[in-house]
């Protein structure tokens, strides 16, 4: 089939991708960073759902950012106390705060004979500061909320108004750190939107620097594999200008930055590259055998175009199988994915030949390449050890795929809420101090579904919640339990004027309608809704893990069921916490209908390809390997298996088959011209094995990049990658001429 010819239209090809980049920079410049909590979950699932319908019925914490200022000389000092009091009114007059709550203005309502008055939890005279500390203490609902559990830290909680903005909140955010830093204060922030301002700050910081670095790494090799500035800054232009159109792509289309957008520039890099060396090696061979660069350009361009094609096909089609996620942030990733692949395809087929004409290879560079034979003898010597060790490499694979095949089984699955970020980031550093003193920033969070006939705040239904919260309390990884009980156990209190032994629950129905019927607080949309229908149990909890969550959930379930404890009521576990193990769930299932997908698909082309089904079993093996010795090298280093590093095996394997695209497809031309089976293999080997490995040794560039990465799982997803791409290319160069001559060994030679 013939191909256009580029060097004859590169005048308009030129004016063409000017207009494009023009355009491209102008939408790239609009690109912007959320924290797009909602695309993260499947919009139909009844656990979503379940969620969606908790949030609206309850005044729940997503609005609420927590302040823990430590306290060099104790909490209870007066110096320290009056500092947090100032600077408690300074975060009050911030636009957007609706309200701040801390001991300096916690107040209980108390019922006297004069009427109701508000009561400071902490007294004003400095002289009782003492005695309120050991009282506060001692408070569970104090202790693990306004006060850390060792008492050296000192929390105010702020809660923001509703209707801000995602560039508010950060305005927000970034006025209290101010304050605090004008204080000179040691402090940690957390909650929902502290988190989502910090994530933000991360890859806007992360994305441009990736990609920058990527550049420039990508500059470096480029240079140091063709020692001509001018041919790698010629790779390099090519390559920049597919990822300029790729983010003007996505600016265009209103798509925000996210954690996976780091991946988009490796993904571009590598499939640019890996192109556009190919595309390269074929032109300058026929430059060295004396044809002009148009001559050059269009028989390399009509030599390489299929395999570019397919190879392109193979990698767009596999990220599309991403589209049968049940997560959102997923199908637009593969889509996103896909498009920027096929974008790099068109660019390397357009704008590459163009510029090959306009600056290829002259004087020295030319005379270097006809001369240089480093390449040769490194192609040869790898022939021969494949070669002479035809056993041994049979039989390093079989211990390889046995040790696999059992460290496999050791792959850890058990996520923490934690585990995305590196030790270093901030938000890590953050989650992790929460944990420490004030019992964790993941929320245990369930409702309360009394039976039939029954309202939550019947007192035989508080009576059997009362029994679930002190039940929960004991657990060592719960702490700050709070429910309709312990929110009429304050109501008693305060009716009671604060009389020792009045928080408990009214000893009768008369006694529970009298405290009611005088509730002067407005905390009751916290865990009753307007029916009474529906209550709330919220807790802190540690950052135990997602199995470890999971087994709590069912541990409280059963107890709730078990027909001794008597308790009058169904509870549903749910909260943002419960969403994310459950995502994370839902991803690593998929992976291997995903992979799977990838497979099938990548098979038919292969066979539409080869028109041979032996051929496309010999592609299929060298690329399977790999991803079974990466999963043993997870189980063995432990690398955990979640939403980021699941995705590894699809793209590991769509991007690793490339190399073994170009490797059959010389061997199956060269077996039209020969039928000696060894020869073909060395002219195979000689022809491709330079564009195979250069290709491989720029995308561990290109993915040593993110190794760096704030984001842990993103620094785990490039390792794994690149160990994949790096035993693919060992499969590509010594397992698959040993399957060919197996597979071909009757064909005479």
């Amino acid at each position: 089939m013939k191909i256009y010819n580029p060097v004859k239209y590169r005048k308009p090809i030129l004016s063409i991708y000017v207009i494009l980049l023009g355009i491209s920079l102008y939408f790239a410049s609009t690109l912007k960073v959320h924290y797009l909590f909602e695309n993260f979950f499947p919009k139909n699932d009844p656990v979503y759902i379940n969620y969606v319908q908790f949030r609206n019925a309850f005044d729940i914490d997503d609005r609420a950012i927590s302040v823990a200022i430590k306290a060099d000389s104790g909490v209870f000092n007066p110096g320290f106390i009056s500092r947090t009091t100032e600077v408690e009114k300074f975060i009050n007059d911030i636009h957007g705060v609706e309200k701040t709550t801390s001991l300096n203005s916690l107040r209980i309502p108390i019922k006297t004979p004069l009427g109701w008055i508000s009561t400071p939890v902490l007294s004003k005279n400095p002289n009782n500061l003492s005695s309120d500390s050991v009282r506060l203490v001692a408070n569970k609902s104090v202790a693990g909320q306004f006060i850390s559990t060792d008492g050296k830290f000192f929390a105010i909680q702020v809660y923001l108004k509703d209707s801000l903005s995602d560039k508010e909140n950060r305005i927000l955010v970034e006025r209290i750190e101010a304050i605090l830093d004008e204080e000179s204060l040691e402090y940690k922030m957390a909650g929902f939107i502290n988190t989502q301002v910090n994530y933000i700050r991360m890859l806007e910081a992360e994305v441009p620097f990736t990609s920058l670095l990527a550049t420039l790494g990508l500059s470096i090799i480029l240079f140091l594999l063709y020692r001509s500035p001018k041919q790698a800054l010629l790779i390099t232009s090519v390559v920049f200008t597919g990822l300029i159109l790729f983010f003007g792509y996505l600016g265009m289309i209103g798509r925000p930055l996210s954690v996976t957008s780091t991946l988009f520039t490796t993904i571009m890099v590598f499939v640019g590259v890996s192109d556009l060396i190919h595309l390269q090696s074929y032109f300058q061979k026929y430059l060295v055998k004396g044809f002009s660069e148009a001559d050059s350009i269009y028989k390399a361009l009509s030599e390489t175009w299929v395999n570019l094609f397919m190879t392109s096909a193979t990698t767009a089609i596999g990220f599309l199988t991403f589209m049968s996620s049940s997560i959102p942030h997923i199908q637009t990733f593969g889509w996103d994915a896909a498009i920027g692949v096929l974008i790099a395809f068109v660019v390397v087929i357009t704008l590459a030949p163009v510029l090959l004409f306009y600056f290829p290879p002259k004087g020295k560079v030319l005379q270097r390449l006809q001369q240089e034979r480093r390449w040769d003898r490194f192609l040869f010597n790898l022939y021969k050890i494949g070669k002479n060790n035809h056993y041994l490499i049979l039989i390093l694979t079989g211990v390889i795929l046995l040790v696999s095949i059992f460290s496999i089984s050791q792959i850890q699955i058990n996520q923490k809420l934690s585990s995305n970020f590196s030790d270093d980031a901030r938000i890590k550093q953050d989650f992790d101090f929460f944990e420490e003193y004030f019992g964790g920033v993941r929320a245990f969070e369930a409702t309360i579904v009394p039976k039939a006939g029954k309202k939550i705040l019947d007192l035989e239904v508080l009576e059997g919640i009362e029994k679930l919260e002190k039940w929960l309390a004991s657990r060592e990884s719960l702490s700050t339990v709070m429910s309709p009980s312990f929110w009429v156990k304050s109501l008693n209190f305060s009716i009671s004027a604060g009389k020792d032994g009045s928080f408990k629950l009214p000893d009768d129905k008369d006694r529970l309608s009298f405290v009611l019927m005088n509730d002067r607080s407005d905390n009751k949309r916290a865990f009753v809704n307007e029916e009474q229908n529906i209550g709330r149990f919220t807790a802190r909890m540690q950052d135990i893990g997602r199995l470890k969550a999971e087994e709590l959930n069912e541990e409280v379930i059963t107890w709730i069921e078990d027909d001794e404890n008597n308790i009058p009521f169904a509870l549903n576990i749910t909260g943002s916490a419960v969403l994310i193990d459950k995502n994370n769930s839902n991803i690593t299932d998929e992976m291997f209908y995903n992979l799977g997908l990838a497979f099938i698909i990548v098979s038919i082309l292969m066979a539409l390809l080869f028109k041979s089904f032996g051929m496309v079993v010999i592609s299929i093996i060298p690329n399977l390997i790999p991803l079974i010795a990466v999963g043993g090298f997870m189980g063995i280093t432990g690398i955990p298996l979640n939403a980021a590093t699941s995705l590894i095996f699809t793209i590991g394997f769509v991007i690793a088959i490339d190399d073994t695209i170009h490797f059959l497809t010389r061997f199956r031309n060269e077996m039209q011209s020969s039928a000696n089976i060894e020869l073909n293999l060395k002219n195979t080997m000689m022809y491709t094995g330079r564009a195979i490995v250069q290709t491989s040794l720029i995308l561990f560039v290109g993915y040593g990049v993110m190794m760096f990465s704030s984001f842990s799982e993103i620094a785990y997803h490039a390792i794994l990658v690149a160990s994949t791409l790096a035993l693919a290319l060992l499969g590509d160069i010594f397992l698959l001429p040993v399957i060919l001559r197996l597979a071909f060994k009757k064909r005479k030679t």
